[in-house]
């Protein structure tokens, strides 16, 4: 079925609007996505329940893509290691694991699943935000010394 005239107005205007809100004179593919997130949001609230929830699994990777790719990226990366350090802890047996490690192919898959491609990911590994949590180890690889594995190191008090 075509979207109306009207929907696709209000998509120009929502794309105009956030170029406005970051200072742009000019919208870019950010604004769009932005743009098409909110009016899916909207939509999404419109439906009943059980369509509400078959249509946002079906238009997830649509929904997050106007958040910011680092902020995006941050909270994906303490997921994974929320769900490691408490896969651990089940196998250890109760027992909390001082560091996590997570291999960097992981963290750029779920990148790229969410529209976040390699340079914005290796942006992310020199951000403040980044180093304040994690270190990024590197080894040999091609080309001299590649980004490995992250690790999250918890200080036993």
């Amino acid at each position: 079925q075509p979207i109306p005239v009207r929907h696709m107005e209000s998509l120009v205007r929502l794309t105009e609007a956030h170029a406005r809100i970051h200072l742009r004179g000019f919208a870019v593919d950010e604004d769009v996505t932005a743009a098409v997130a909110v009016f899916l949001r909207c939509f999404l609230a419109t439906q009943k329940y059980s369509a509400r929830m078959a249509l946002t699994r079906r238009f997830d990777k649509y929904l997050h893509r106007d958040k910011e790719p680092l902020q995006l990226i941050h909270f994906r990366v303490k997921l994974m290691v929320a769900q490691t350090r408490q896969l651990e802890r089940q196998v250890s047996g109760g027992v909390e694991p001082v560091t996590i490690r997570i291999e960097t192919a992981e963290v750029e898959a779920i990148a790229a699943s969410v529209g976040v491609g390699k340079d914005t990911v290796a942006t992310y590994y020199k951000s403040t935000t980044f180093n304040q949590e994690f270190a990024l180890v590197h080894e040999e690889g091609e080309g001299g010394m590649v980004p490995r594995y992250i690790t999250h190191t918890i200080i036993p008090e």
